[in-house]
């Protein structure tokens, strides 16, 4: 989408085109005596450098007249990346048949039309699966359905450009205050924001203007409601000045501890005893019951977090959470768990009652089973590894 204007001027084979202001480019290329027919292209800032003109000619194969402006073109572009350019065609007259033919950097388009009314639009998506500029060129041959006939040679380039990013301040957000700050890889014009609870309804909505900030400059967006319910996820797309957007920039600051009764461990084991799988059952249903709630909602994950006293050396202690914690997870998996469990060993590092060294304390021994998105408590992926042994990607 397009919002710098510019203007510019052409000469194709001695004739001069229109020029405007209202960035879209009128080019009118008149044949003596014969009519015309008009291109359009559209620019963007920065685009003009890079960008060619659109080069149009046009002759006539019939003896007969054309009336002006039979054919208009326009090319969309630039075009953010996941998005084609196109070429598109605005018949003024009926057309008997039409035909498009236009290759570049390999790839090539031929398209043809029969029976056209006067009036009707067709839009030719350009194949450019890549980011940058590509030079298109070809032919256009027209035959109208009053008999007339013409066909003129097409170049003109397309750009694809990669979309401005946006990401989540290093202040992150706080839900308290309902607030949070955002970076734009781009002059910001608006940035839209919808918080929904963990009920999956909207509890805000509400689209942020701003007046073409610089890039990097952190932009701080607040939301209302007076709901009480849990925000689930907060859906974040940014507006630049020129037009293009931000792919969405979804946030999970949502997790969900599941009550349970502690499995027991032997000194130094990780195996699961059959006196402790009862326990392990009864929170079985619990678990599959929250992630059958929220799955609609939010790609919800399962994490198993491991925990030891402070007898032994941390080091040692460290490992064996993990052990345990990867025990308990292929528990769940194998009783049918298909989302995603992630496990992480703490040792002694994150102690539920603080204690000196060595001190045994049933209350550090322990595991959380935790329903979220990303790593709980704010931590980073570091350390997080699935039960196949598979280091996840990074999550907002």
């Amino acid at each position: 989408m397009m919002r710098k204007k510019v203007s510019m001027a052409v000469r194709c084979l001695g004739f001069k085109t229109t020029k405007t202001t209202l960035g879209v480019q009128n080019i009118v290329l008149k044949w003596p005596n014969k009519g015309a027919i008009t291109m359009q292209r559209t620019f963007q800032s920065g685009a003009l450098r890079a960008i060619a003109c659109g080069l149009l000619c046009f002759w006539v194969l019939t003896p007969k007249s054309l009336f002006a402006n039979d054919v208009d073109l326009s090319v969309n572009s630039p075009v953010s990346q996941g998005t084609q350019p196109s070429l598109v065609l605005k018949l003024n007259k009926a057309v008997d048949r039409l035909e498009v033919v236009l290759r570049s950097n390999g790839q090539s388009v031929r398209q043809a039309y029969t029976g056209e009314t006067k009036g009707k639009t067709i839009e030719i998506e350009m194949p450019q699966n890549q980011v940058g500029l590509w030079r298109w060129q070809g032919k256009l041959k027209v035959t109208f359905a009053d008999g007339s006939a013409g066909q003129m040679p097409l170049a003109f380039s397309t750009e694809v450009r990669q979309p401005p990013q946006l990401r989540l301040h290093r202040s992150g957000l706080d839900l308290i205050k309902k607030e949070l700050k955002v970076v734009f890889g781009a002059a910001a014009q608006k940035v839209e924001m919808e918080v929904v609870g963990e009920n999956g309804e909207t509890l805000a909505k509400k689209t942020v203007p701003f007046r073409g900030e610089k890039r990097g400059t952190p932009l701080h967006l607040k939301w209302e409601t007076n709901s009480e319910v849990k925000v689930m996820k907060i859906a974040l797309v940014a507006h630049d000045v020129n037009g293009f957007f931000s792919p969405t920039l979804a946030l999970y600051p949502w997790s969900l501890a599941i009550p349970h009764e502690e499995v027991v461990f032997e000194t130094a084991s990780n195996a699961i005893l059959d006196a402790e799988v009862p326990k392990l059952k009864d929170v079985l249903p619990r678990i599959q019951k929250r992630i059958q709630q929220y799955s609609s909602l939010i790609p919800v994950r399962l994490f198993v977090l491991g925990h030891t006293d402070t007898v032994g050396p941390a080091d040692t202690n460290r490992a064996l959470s993990q052990k345990r914690a990867s025990a308990i997870a292929r528990w769940f998996q194998n009783q049918g768990i298909k989302v995603p469990i992630f496990i992480r060993g703490f040792g002694e590092s994150d102690l539920r009652v603080t204690t000196g060294d060595n001190v045994d304390e049933a209350a550090n021994r322990r595991a959380d089973y935790i329903l979220s998105v990303n790593p709980p408590n704010h931590r980073s992926w570091q350390g997080w590894v699935t039960i196949q042994g598979q280091k996840p990607s990074g999550d907002q």
